[in-house]
């Protein structure tokens, strides 16, 4: 199972888990983590399909001080990334994401 990293900064890929109870634990771990005054941020494709545990976690979130964005940008590509995205039928004109976030204490 991924690890939350032990200092002020760490990364994990939650949407690669596919054990419940390995993101159960991971998510007890970000809940404590946050309430040591750590910030948490996650952040994760929209596509719903792969993170069907998402709106459990955002009331989680939530209920714990913290909150969730959804983010649509339309970024300006280089024109090489453009005339690849294009080649390979691929449409990134606009990028999205979604974020939960439990603010630290400082």
């Amino acid at each position: 199972m991924a690890r939350a990293a032990r200092g002020r900064a760490g990364g994990v890929a939650v949407n690669e888990l596919t054990d419940a109870d390995a993101r159960e634990r991971l998510l007890r771990r970000f809940l404590d983590r946050a309430a040591r005054g750590d910030t948490v941020l996650v952040v994760e494709p929209v596509a719903r399909s792969v993170a069907p545990w998402w709106p459990a976690w955002q009331s989680t979130f939530a209920a714990a001080g913290g909150r969730a964005d959804e983010w649509r940008f339309r970024p300006q590509l280089p024109d090489i990334v453009a005339k690849l995205d294009r080649a390979a039928g691929l449409n990134h004109r606009e990028l999205t994401a979604r974020t939960l976030w439990i603010p630290g204490r400082l």
